[in-house]
């Protein structure tokens, strides 16, 4: 796979344990 798709996917694991913590205050 691209290294871009790679990233991508980061980015989302990122995003999506940012967005629990918010949600878990």
């Amino acid at each position: 796979s691209y290294p871009g798709l790679k990233n991508l996917e980061n980015l989302k694991m990122y995003i999506s344990e940012y967005y629990i913590a918010l949600l878990d205050t």
